[in-house]
């Protein structure tokens, strides 16, 4: 369809509802689509072009494209775009709903690639809300997101910095994502709190932080140069790493300002205690320290994530002023129950990015009467009582 609200100025294709188009372009039910960029690019000599197959159509286009406007509805399914341009952005979305979707299962993933480096933004912070899944972005520099948006089974590679989320407070999950063969790959900014299952590999730098909060889970870091760099960009970062395979010792810090980071390494305990539904458990870090306490009714999952690792990095008037490890683990179980053994389970180490299992038994207090008679008899006569004793104990 030939559209009113697709329109080119110089290196830039704009794509802007207008009620000259009806409904196209107005809801989901009746999106624009990258056809009509094409429909569009041909009625007025723009050089876009496509290539078709069953179920797969991959665009070429020469310029910029900029998704803008509240009431602006596009989507991208089953597709492949290539953009061309001498812009600095190649794809920039700007407050408007944007979509890159699979139909059904087993349908091909849309392939969003720049063939000169450049950038792509998804700028929702103001109006508009985004879903990409099942998506695949290749060869930008900078790949930069903010507002309400969803990510989920997107594979980035050859991107130099995924900086999402951009500014604080956005809206953003993060889930099942691949970051492969890139620089600084993955910078999240704002206060991250929904993100979990990602895989980064293949890459200068596995995660930065330092310029935002972060709440992470199931991260996998794998054949980076550095798993982690710290940075004191802002004061009383926290980032929080769950479940995360991630190398500690492989790590760069920067200094960029007067600032603090504060690193946490988290695990989810799991404790099965057979034959301990009732009794007492009580989780200690090698420091002696409480970790948490239960009375036990089949599996107790630890409230909360145990904290095994933590590093704080600190730098003043531009020069470092704390780098302090602490390390929480081996932990130690001890399980208490009338009529039971005193279960101790100490040792207890973490497997980073594995669940941490505690499985173990109780078995009852046993009870012993013993009675001896020792000595030798001289005398053809005598006297004698049998003296009994009982007595209880417990083997450890």
């Amino acid at each position: 369809m030939i559209c009113a609200g697709i329109t080119k100025a110089g290196n830039i294709i704009t794509v802007d509802y207008v009620a000259g188009d009806g409904t196209r372009g107005a809801s989901w039910s009746d999106p624009y689509r990258l056809v009509d960029i094409l429909d569009t690019s041909v009625a007025n000599g723009w050089g876009v072009t496509v290539q078709s197959g069953t179920d797969f159509s991959h665009y070429f286009i020469p310029y910029r494209v900029t998704i803008e406007g509240a009431d602006t509805y596009a989507l991208i399914q089953e597709e492949g775009v290539m953009i061309e341009t001498t812009e600095s952005y190649a794809f920039y979305v700007s407050g408007a709903n944007f979509r890159s979707i699979t139909s059904a299962a087993l349908k091909p993933h849309n392939i969003i690639s720049s063939s000169s480096y450049k950038q792509f933004h998804i700028y929702n912070n103001a109006a508009g809300t985004s879903l990409i899944q099942d998506t695949i972005f290749n060869n930008f520099n900078i790949f930069r997101a903010r507002g309400d948006i969803t990510f989920q089974r997107v594979c980035f590679e050859g991107v130099s910095s995924a900086t999402i989320p951009y500014t604080v407070g956005d809206g953003i999950t993060f889930e099942d994502i691949v970051i492969s063969m890139g620089g600084s790959v993955f910078t999240p900014f704002g206060d991250f709190v929904s993100a979990s299952r990602i895989k980064i590999q293949y890459s200068s730098y596995g995660i930065v932080i330092g310029y935002g909060n972060l709440n992470i889970s199931n991260l996998q870091i794998q054949n980076c140069d550095y798993d982690l760099r710290l940075l004191s960009f802002a004061a009383g970062i926290i980032a929080n790493l769950t479940d995360c395979e991630v190398d500690v010792t492989s790590t760069r810090k920067g200094i960029v300002g007067n600032g603090d980071v504060t690193l946490n390494l988290l695990s989810t305990f799991k404790i099965n205690i057979t034959n301990g539904d009732g009794g007492t458990a009580t989780l200690y870090d090698q420091f002696g320290n409480v970790v948490a306490t239960q009375t036990l009714s089949g599996e107790w999952e630890v409230a909360g994530k145990v904290l095994y690792y933590k590093r704080y990095y600190e730098v003043t008037d531009g020069v470092e002023s704390a780098d302090e490890i602490t390390e929480y683990f081996p932990f130690s179980l001890v399980v208490t129950k009338a009529g039971k053994q005193t279960l101790t389970v100490p040792g207890i180490n973490i497997e980073a990015g594995e669940i941490t299992h505690v499985r173990a038994g109780m078995i009852d207090v046993l009870e012993y009467t013993e009675a001896l008679i020792e000595g030798t008899i001289d005398e053809e006569n005598f006297d004698f009582e049998f003296k009994e004793e009982e007595f209880t104990f417990e083997l450890d």
